[in-house]
């Protein structure tokens, strides 16, 4: 049984790349595309790209609680997104977990946290739900709804030779986020990268990392921080 060094975490036999795990390789070989709440590039990096990037596919991870054959899909600047087998319920999935593991600074945690709450809140086709959030030998973790169509930055090219389609979508979106504003809950991170877009064509809106309950005072915000992606924040 493989392991990798850093973590610990359980690796498919059937890929290794320096014996880590991806989680541990993204960290340590690619540059950052940005942290959550500082000013910056940001957004999420699909791990096709790396791949394509590298020219190997990154290794898996075999085992992970009641998950199967994880394999990763996406990493923001603060959790890593596998698509993974939920063994108990017989169903893919999408997993998301704290980047940093069980060194994550407690900012971070809450963070994580409060992004697991804010999306439990929310019942919206137009919104990935979540399934279950847990924690795995002290590594949170949360399932969501796998959504396999890629993100509405990969089809922006498509959308811009299709005006309808395009307004259309951004139509859909507009109400999953009036639904959620309604709710008390403001993403603060809305871009391309945080939607997805599925088989039939529908978007869902993700990645709730940086979003505010109205309701709720937090510790999570400090004042003069910036919060989201310059390129996409509304301008006050």
């Amino acid at each position: 049984m493989n392991r990798c060094p850093k973590c610990a975490l359980v690796l498919s036999s059937a890929s290794s790349l320096e014996g880590l795990c991806p989680r541990c390789l993204l960290l340590g070989t690619l540059a950052d595309p940005g942290e959550e709440g500082q000013s910056g590039p940001g957004g999420e990096l699909e791990v096709a790209a790396v791949e394509a990037a590298l020219g190997i596919p990154l290794p898996g991870i075999e085992d992970f609680g009641d998950f199967r054959d994880l394999r990763p899909l996406a990493r923001g600047g603060m959790g890593i997104v596998y698509r993974a087998r939920q063994v108990s319920l017989n169903r893919q999935v999408a997993l998301k977990m704290i980047r940093s593991g069980r060194l994550a600074h407690e900012t971070d945690l809450r963070r994580f946290r409060s992004e697991a709450e804010a999306a439990a809140l929310l019942d919206h086709p137009n919104i990935v739900p979540i399934y279950e959030v847990g924690d795995h030998h002290g590594m949170p973790y949360f399932s969501m709804k796998l959504i396999e169509g890629g993100s509405l930055a990969s089809h922006l090219p498509r959308l811009r030779s299709d005006l309808r389609a395009g307004v259309g979508l951004l139509m859909r979106v507009a109400r999953a986020i009036h639904y959620a504003h309604e709710r008390g809950v403001l993403h603060r991170d809305l871009k391309p990268g945080n939607i997805l877009i599925d088989a039939q064509g529908e978007p869902h809106v993700t990645d709730f990392g940086l979003a505010k309950l109205a309701t709720q005072e937090t510790q999570v915000t400090l004042s003069a921080v910036i919060l989201g992606t310059p390129a996409y924040m509304s301008p006050e």
